[in-house]
């Protein structure tokens, strides 16, 4: 099973405990075994950090951040992880890879976990796709 993420890049850092208690009942109750995050914000920041957490217990899991942009030779991949760069965001105007990079995450992925608190913003356009999609969504903001 595929789960992707979607927050607010100004989440509040309490939610590091909440994101891994999550991500492990995914893992052992559900078979969930493969992660895309994106890197542009404090969840992400904090996804990445459960993530490799949970990685030490559970190294069978594969975890994928998705740009949305290519790095510069200057930039490191993110946090040590595989990355991806979905054709979606390569061929989409920078002002729009983000939005294109999420629509192929939350297309490539079985669940959803979101932390949407407003009606506006990337995270917010994301979790209404995975809904017209019918996704299952894991809402952390309740």
């Amino acid at each position: 099973m595929t789960v992707s993420f979607f927050g607010h890049r100004d989440a509040p850092y309490s939610l590091t405990t909440v994101i891994e208690q999550t991500v492990e009942f995914l893992i052992e109750n559900e078979g969930a075994d493969r992660f895309f995050v994106g890197c542009n914000g404090t969840f992400d920041t904090m996804v990445i950090k459960a993530l490799s957490n949970l990685k030490i217990s559970h190294p069978e899991i594969d975890v994928c951040v998705a740009l949305a942009y290519m790095p510069t030779n200057k930039e490191k991949p993110p946090h040590g992880f595989d990355t991806i760069f979905p054709e979606d965001a390569a061929r989409a105007l920078p002002r729009f890879a983000i939005s294109a990079r999420n629509r192929w995450m939350v297309t490539s992925s079985d669940v959803i976990v979101t932390y949407v608190k407003r009606s506006f913003g990337g995270a917010a356009a994301a979790k209404k796709y995975a809904a017209s999609k019918n996704k299952r969504i894991i809402e952390l903001s309740n």
